[in-house]
């Protein structure tokens, strides 16, 4: 539904890869996405080397982003900054009875072209209402 609504706008684009694994090149910068259902934090680096080689070859700073687990763990290897983050969710049954008592946010993450990340902005649902 989105790609059609966006089919038009040459700023937006729709992702429709069936692979759980994704890859943004902004200038220098290489942006990877995964849920992280599938491949741990500390591995995750390897695996997206290994994926987008082309991409990450030909740019310079670069930046992996999780979640799944909802907390916040950032790691920096010799690859690529690997962060996982939180999740907006509000805390459910399934969660209580894991012991699974994270905070809530998003951040929304500026990259430069040129520069990698530039600014960040946190936010939580107690600040919006």
């Amino acid at each position: 539904m989105l790609a059609v609504i966006y089919e038009n706008e040459p700023r937006v684009t729709v992702e429709r890869s069936p692979d759980p694994f994704y890859c943004f090149e902004h200038g220098d910068v290489s942006l990877f996405f995964h849920h992280g259902h599938k491949v741990k934090p500390g591995q995750i680096d390897k695996v997206f080397v290994a994926k987008f080689r082309d991409v990450f070859g030909r740019t310079k700073h670069s930046f992996a982003h999780m979640g799944h687990l909802h907390h916040i763990d950032v790691k920096e290897s010799s690859l690529m900054i690997v962060e996982q983050h939180r999740t907006l969710a509000a805390k459910d049954a399934y969660a209580s009875r894991g012991g699974w008592l994270s905070g809530r946010s998003a951040c929304a993450i500026t990259y430069h072209r040129k520069l990698g990340e530039v600014e960040r902005l946190t936010i939580s649902p107690d600040a919006v209402s």
